[in-house]
């Protein structure tokens, strides 16, 4: 049945409407890409100094610090960071598939319990739907996040980690690439391992130029106080701060990157229907003069008649 010319240009102006709403978070969710990109670069520089520095210290073995070795316990202990809101195209999808594919293989070793901590309203949900027991949720963090919310999260990680009762952290985030692309990635955060560190660095943002081959020993003739054992555990935690800073900034790049080409798919959509809404109206309109002229000529015809 057709539709009055009335009702549809009713709905021609709600999707304009939200072809509106859908174009200025586009435009917002451009701002804060380009903000969380800028402060991922930013970081790199500061992980670089603190592998410099572990490096100088770096006799301590692995029997003497917690953070370097495996936990006594088979239990996993797992990081989901997804995001606080929807309306960003599948990126929440592809963190579930990877957090499905992480645990069924856990669950293919060992039958322990998996413990998760997350991210986001939505790690919340990935974590039940999964049958993960949630010990901690930060769904407090911003659209920006900061170093400080950051450290919050890690203190809190290093304090279970350190009990002995993990075997390992492993953090599943989304990385950034590009504008256009991003894929989910699971890193091993504790036990500490610079060499992660180093990868992750190498790896990532591959269009700007690598800044660490290696680490080199630039503190040897340094006077380390108050010791070489507070360094070593200081930069420990801030290795793992920085490890993980950089990974909620690449996963709320992406995230603003899949809620902008979300947004774009919707305005460009919203034109479409527009479109669509405009020609059945124009349609519908000329039927109706049609209509209201056949009625005149017709009565027309009755009064010569």
């Amino acid at each position: 049945m057709a539709l009055p010319a009335k009702t549809i240009k009713g709905k021609i102006v709600s999707v304009k409407n939200v072809g509106k709403i859908t174009k200025a978070m586009e435009l917002v969710s451009v701002s804060k890409m380009k903000r969380s990109t800028d402060a991922v670069i930013r970081t790199r520089e500061y992980a670089v100094r603190a592998l410099d520095l572990l490096s100088a210290v770096s006799e301590l073995s692995k029997e003497n610090e917690r953070l370097l070795s495996h936990g006594n316990n088979e239990k996993n202990l797992i990081v989901i960071v997804a995001s606080n809101k929807g309306l960003c195209g599948s990126y929440n999808v592809n963190v579930e598939k990877a957090v499905r594919s992480f645990v069924g293989r856990i669950r293919a070793k060992h039958t322990s319990e998996i413990d998760a901590v997350c991210v986001g309203k939505r790690a919340e949900k990935i974590a039940r739907k999964n049958g993960l027991n949630p010990i901690a949720s930060f769904i407090e963090f911003g659209d920006e996040i900061g170093a400080d919310e950051a450290y919050q999260l890690v203190s809190f990680l290093n304090s279970q980690f350190a009990t002995g009762n993990y075997y390992n952290v492993v953090l599943v985030y989304t990385e950034y690439e590009s504008a256009l692309s991003n894929h989910v990635e699971a890193r091993q955060l504790y036990p500490v391992k610079p060499e992660n560190v180093v990868n992750m660095l190498n790896e990532s943002w591959r269009d700007h130029p690598t800044l660490i081959d290696r680490t080199s020993n630039q503190y040897e003739d340094y006077l380390i106080e108050p010791s070489k054992e507070a360094i070593r555990r200081a930069v420990l935690l801030r290795l793992a701060h920085v490890q993980l800073y950089q990974s909620l900034l690449e996963a709320s790049a992406s995230e603003h990157s899949s809620r902008m080409f979300s947004m774009k798919n919707a305005t460009d959509n919203s034109k479409k229907l527009a479109d669509e809404l405009t020609l059945r109206y124009n349609q519908a309109r000329q039927a109706g003069i049609t209509r209201e002229l056949s009625e005149i000529a017709s009565g027309a015809d009755a009064l010569s008649q």
